[in-house]
């Protein structure tokens, strides 16, 4: 076969394959654009409200697939695609800027370093979780899936964190506050559904802070998501009832795109610490493709946050949050 004979084939082969791209590329676009109709649809059924927080992946197909698109010169699809990428884009940015402290006395307290962390009750790596805790040396720990086997591994830190107010479950939903600062006061409140919330009055040198730490149930199925949001609103309406600096921390088995999320912050008027820090996703731990933001920490209006990020990989399924905040001296 001769050169000239080998070029017509190596073109027809070049065609073949970005026609397939660009099927691909269409078929992506309907699916991923169809998933980000129905998140916006998210108030309206459980189906729909399970769509809405996955927008970073459907951001990052869309974006592949408007660019393949325009590489065929499929531009109807195109820019079908790049619609859809922009609305995603318009939900994620926000994340992206920070809001600013209502109130001047919030730069006055000293740093509050809070931690957030899912334990899971199957981890066989406790080592980890007590070694990115020493490295952090956290004000506050919020420990959720906290088991008696799990509170026992935390005796570890007594020395760094002497101050306790623990429920120790034998499931999943067991709760904790660990702190290196004398608690105040505690309470347990029911949020339905045999869950509890914790919420702790910490007192640090003149200063003054309520921590409230909270994991409701996972939204699987109508029944699920009917019965997380319950448990989100009464969270709500536990957190404002709180006066002074307050912090809301745990795996609230929801990301910021949900209604139920911008339910709980307008009831409780908190913010998400996200926002000027980007998504930093923490779940599922080992699947950085699939990652979604579940695991929060809100804070009252007179609360700056300083800092936060995303810890390492302890052995859960989820990874850590770490949020260095400051609030108003409240004595």
């Amino acid at each position: 076969m001769q050169a000239g004979e080998r070029d017509p084939e190596r073109g027809q082969l070049r065609r073949l394959i970005g026609e397939v791209l660009a099927g691909l590329a269409k078929l992506a676009t309907f699916v991923a654009g169809g998933l980000t109709v129905g998140g916006s649809l998210a108030g309206m059924a459980w189906v729909f409200e399970l769509a809405c927080h996955f927008r970073v992946q459907y951001l990052t197909v869309l974006l592949i697939g408007a660019i393949t698109l325009a590489a065929a010169r499929s531009w109807r699809w195109c820019g079908v695609a790049a619609l859809f990428a922009g609305w995603n884009a318009l939900l994620i940015a926000p994340l992206y800027f920070a809001w600013e402290s209502e109130t001047p006395s919030a730069w006055v307290g000293e740093r509050w370093r809070i931690v957030s962390v899912n334990l899971y009750s199957g981890n066989r790596r406790p080592e980890r979780v007590i070694d990115f805790l020493r490295r952090e040396t956290p004000d506050v720990v919020v420990a959720v899936e906290l088991t008696e086997r799990w509170h026992h591994q935390l005796q570890q830190l007594s020395a760094e964190l002497p101050h306790q107010e623990t429920f120790a479950g034998n499931g999943n939903f067991g709760i904790g506050v660990y702190s290196a600062w004398p608690i105040e006061s505690a309470e347990f409140k029911s949020i339905g559904d045999g869950n509890l919330i914790v919420i702790a009055r910490l007192q640090r040198e003149g200063e003054t802070l309520t921590v409230i730490g909270a994991h409701p149930f996972p939204p699987m199925g109508s029944a699920g998501v009917a019965r997380r949001n319950r448990q989100l609103g009464k969270t709500g309406e536990v957190a404002a009832a709180v006066e002074g600096p307050l912090v809301l921390a745990g795996d609230l088995n929801t990301t910021s795109w949900s209604p139920a999320f911008g339910e709980l912050l307008e009831r409780a008027s908190l913010f998400d610490t996200r926002r000027g820090f980007g998504v930093q996703p923490t779940w599922p731990a080992g699947r950085a493709v699939l990652q979604i933001p579940i695991d929060h920490c809100l804070v009252s209006s007179d609360v700056r946050v300083v800092d936060r990020r995303v810890g390492p990989d302890v052995g859960s399924d989820h990874l850590p949050i770490v949020v260095d905040v400051r609030g108003p001296l409240v004595k």
